[in-house]
Parts: C-alpha cells; structure tokens; sequence
C-alpha cells in the first residue's frame, strides 16, 4: 500500500476567480483510504500566457497498484464537477485527461500512468468565473445532508442537461433536467416530511396528499399521490409554473417511452427547457440548504451557460450547370478554427481569435460560389456576451469569389 493522487481533467464553461483552491480534507470518521479532494483550475501557457483550459479534480489516498487507485478515487473526485456546474449553471465536460501517480518516497521512486485522447477539443470560447468561498459553500451544505445522494444524483443528472445543450436541440437537456426533477421531488418530499415530523412512507404521503387535498378517487386508487407528487415538483421545484413543469415531463415521458412523435417531443423540449433550467438550479441550491442571499442567486447565473464550440455560419449563392439526377452541392469545404485564446482576467473576459479558410474544393465540376455573409455563433448569456473587434473574412481560394 502506498499514497496515490488520481487527477482528472475536464473542458469547462466555469472557471475559479484567482489561482484558489478547493481542498476538503478527510476528517474523523472518514474513510482511511481516502485523504483529501481539491478542485482547482486546469492551465495551459501557450505564448508564454496563462490560460485557464478547463479544470482539475483530485483525490488523494492509499491503495496497492494505479488500477485500484483509480477506482477508488476518481468516483469520489468526480462528483465535484457537477457541483461546479450546478454553482457556475455553466457546462462542465466529462474529464478525459487521467494522471494517476504515486509520489517517491525515501525507499520507492514515484510511479504514474497517464491517458489523454486524440486531438482533444479547444477549451470552451465562453467561460464563467465563481469563487471559491461560494464553492466551498456549497460542498460543505452537502457534507452531512441527510439526502446528499439524492442531490448529488440531480446535480449529475444537470450538469448533463447543461452539457447536451446546443444551438439548435434541447431534447437530451430536457431528459436529464426532468430526471434531476424525479430526483428533487424525493428529496422535497422527505424534507416536507422532516418538517410535518411525518415518516417517509406510503403512509406519510397519503397522510400529507389529503392534508393538501388530493384524495383518493376509491379504495384501490394511488392517483392522489401521483397528483401529490406532481403537486410538490410544481410548486416547490418549478416556482408554481405548472405550464413548464408539464412540458418538460411531456419531452421526456414522450422521448424516453417513444408514445410522441419526435417533432411534438421536440416542441415540448423547446418550449420548456430553457426556463427549467434556472428553476432546478435553484431547487438544488435550496434543497442543499444554500441560503438566498448567496451570490449564486444573483440573477447573472440564471441563465445556462453552454459549452458547445463556436461555428461560423457563411450564406451565398452558387451557380451550377450539371443534370444530376439528384441535385448535388457540397458546400465550400469551409474549415473554421481558432488561433489562439488570451484570458483577460480571472472574471471569465476571454479573447479569441478565429480564422476560416473555405477552399471551395468541395464544389463539382461545372459549379461556381460566392459568400456574400459570415457569422460566429459562441455560447453566450446576458452576463457573457460577445464584443467582436474586427471584421470577419472567409478566404476563398476557388470559384468566383476571392474572399
């Protein structure tokens, strides 16, 4: 047996003010295998600059080889992503990057084993800045809670929502953000018990349905306590909007059972999810206990901030004399990147500069193509909006258009 640290390393939307850090050291009664967790944020210098790539988790403690190591550790370090996201309502991936080591002592040198995957994506474009105290806040809340799973359960099930956003879909976010509601609805329900000194039961729904009355339509039905249920989602989840509340159950009972039409999914996805998102937050920072004058109430966080990668968006004409059978067109072969990112400071303000080349080698025989506009789209909020300080060129190296 000997000491390991397991680090992971996720892309991130949401940032640590500063160079701080977010240590939780095993106490009293803690597992001996386990002896601290720290969150911190993930840099890279290109140009010689600091950029804040993304973030790290890492969990200290004692196991016989890597392997054990990790399975340990990395399901205890994990979890505090979802709390960044939840804290920052900004995307956090999945981390990708692994380093697993063991420091050298006085008798063994030091061991590692380290992944990292092909051509990994850019850091986020867009990223939003917390503090530690608020963080660490929020952690210490859960630590104890009499239903930390359940809303560690619901914060995963959000930060996979916040993840599977995108300009264009919402049907995956709204899945996950109702299944972060089943899971808060349990624990409002057990919280409301805890205050009315009533048990957790069956019996204690039934008590507490009729109090609210919901009654039984006969002796065999259960529906009042369906009707309880919904009743709590709506008004201690969903601030009373029983519009988005039954929306978003639409998108994701019609999605996950397949008894809707994909376009009626969608619709509902549509229709709800954006606003579910600020609402659930909430209930988790509430259900943990976070008090209302935290700054992650401040109305900056109620709106999602995602981590999809930016995209240009060229419109054009094109001219064509072929007699497919079938029309074809291919585009402009357009390969849009980024050159280089600069952190301005620690409160998330972030230059990028993009470049796009569209070679026009897609286009068949007998096509031409001009571009006569161009757009970057990245993830942005009312708190993270996007100051463009110079004009956007598309470079076209075939067919009529030279830029």
């Amino acid at each position: 047996m000997r000491d390991w640290v397991v680090m992971l390393r996720a892309r991130s939307s949401a940032r640590l003010k500063g160079d701080s850090i977010l240590a939780v050291m095993a106490g009293p009664g803690s597992n001996p295998s386990i002896k601290g967790i720290r969150v911190r944020n993930a840099f890279s210098k290109p140009d010689g600059e600091l950029l804040v790539t993304g973030l790290f988790v890492e969990a200290w403690g004692v196991a016989e080889s890597p392997d054990e190591a990790v399975a340990l550790l990395a399901q205890r370090a994990a979890p505090y992503l979802q709390l960044v996201a939840v804290a920052a309502n900004a995307s956090v991936d999945e981390p990708e990057d692994l380093l697993v080591y063991a420091p050298p002592t006085s008798d063994v040198v030091g061991q590692f084993l380290e992944q990292k995957p092909c051509s990994p994506p850019t850091p986020a474009a867009t990223v939003r800045s917390i503090t530690i105290e608020d963080l660490g806040d929020l952690a210490n809340r859960l630590d104890g809670h009499p239903d930390q799973e359940r809303i560690h359960r619901a914060a995963a099930h959000y930060r996979q929502a916040v993840r599977a956003m995108d300009p264009i879909n919402r049907v995956m976010s709204a899945e996950h953000l109702y299944m972060a509601c089943e899971n808060l609805g349990q624990v409002v329900f057990r919280r409301v018990c805890r205050q009315c000194e009533v048990k957790p039961s069956g019996e204690g729904k039934h008590q507490l349905a009729t109090e609210a009355g919901f009654t039984p339509k006969n002796e065999r039905s259960s529906q009042h306590l369906n009707d309880y249920d919904s009743h709590l989602r709506v008004t201690e989840i969903f601030a009373g909007d029983r519009a988005v509340y039954d929306d978003l159950r639409a998108a994701s009972d019609g999605f996950e059972h397949g008894y809707a039409g994909f376009d009626k999914v969608q619709s509902a996805a549509h229709a709800s999810a954006d606003a579910a998102f600020s609402m659930i937050r909430r209930a988790i920072l509430n259900e943990a206990g976070v008090p209302a004058d935290s700054p992650l109430f401040d109305p900056k966080f109620d709106h999602v901030l995602g981590g999809w990668q930016p995209r240009l968006q060229v419109q054009g004409t094109y001219t064509s004399d072929r007699n497919d059978d079938w029309p074809l067109f291919y585009g402009t072969a357009l390969y849009p990147e980024i050159v280089s990112m600069k952190d301005e400071n620690d409160q998330g303000s972030r230059t990028n500069v993009f470049r796009a080349n569209a070679s026009g080698a897609s286009l068949l025989d007998g096509q031409t193509i001009n571009i006569d506009s161009s757009l970057w789209t990245v993830p942005l909020t009312p708190d993270r909006n996007m100051n463009q300080t110079a004009d956007t060129e598309v470079v076209l190296t075939k067919g009529d258009s030279g830029t």
